[in-house]
């Protein structure tokens, strides 16, 4: 299913991951992890953009953002992954690019979908084979959200004890799954039929799915 125009939606989270070319590893050691999340914490700061969860693998990353303009989130992305390209290359003496594409992301419904991004976006080291548990992988968001525990990587979003209760409880299943991949690989929103009538309010934008095809010929069927 191909990509739509980017949609951004200022105030509303987005879920955004991003890959290295030809599946290079694109975090080679801690030091690497730590300056991306520095980058990042420096570049949602200045968009005053708002991280709700991560997930920093070898050779991709997974992001939830709440920008706070429709200009936040590639300003903020932009800036970080750009940066970060420096870094590398002249650390370990390469050239060319770093990233497989522009970065995918679509905007969710945070009342329907919110926990299950979380989950979906902290249980990529478990799905690998990593770790057991989300928790016990140091480079995402989930000992924080689990534990309560702020670690010091990245500012992120405030939960209350109520929100880490409510998220231990959920059971990400197969369907939220396929979900979020699709909607994140083709750009389009995720949610129901009523986000996506907000949406269009809110963007002046028609984001329903059209019929593929070409218009059938009204003379064949006289």
């Amino acid at each position: 299913m191909p990509r739509i125009a980017r949609v951004v939606v200022p105030q509303y989270p987005h879920h955004i991951t991003q890959r290295g070319t030809n599946k290079l590893e694109i975090f080679i050691d801690n030091e690497d992890r730590h300056h991306f999340l520095k980058l990042l914490n420096e570049l949602t700061n200045k968009t005053e953009s708002e991280v709700g969860a991560y997930c920093l693998m070898d050779n991709h990353f997974h992001l939830l953002i709440s920008p706070n303009s429709r200009d936040g989130l590639g300003q903020c992305l932009h800036g970080t992954t750009f940066r970060y390209a420096q870094y590398f290359n002249m650390k370990y003496s390469r050239s060319g690019r770093l990233w497989q594409n522009r970065y995918f992301s679509c905007p969710i419904d945070k009342n329907e979908y919110y926990w299950a991004v979380v989950k979906y976006i902290e249980m990529n080291p478990v799905r690998a084979g990593i770790v057991k548990k989300p928790e016990l992988w140091d480079w995402s968001s989930a000992s924080e959200h689990i534990k309560g525990e702020h670690d010091g990587k990245i500012n992120l979003h405030k939960w209350s004890k109520e929100d880490r209760e409510q998220y231990m409880e959920l059971i990400l299943d197969e369907k939220n799954e396929n979900n979020i991949r699709k909607a994140t690989s083709t750009g389009r929103p995720l949610g129901g039929v009523n986000f996506f009538e907000k949406l269009r309010g809110i963007l002046n934008r028609d984001l329903s799915r059209k019929k593929g095809g070409r218009p059938r010929n009204k003379k064949q069927n006289q």
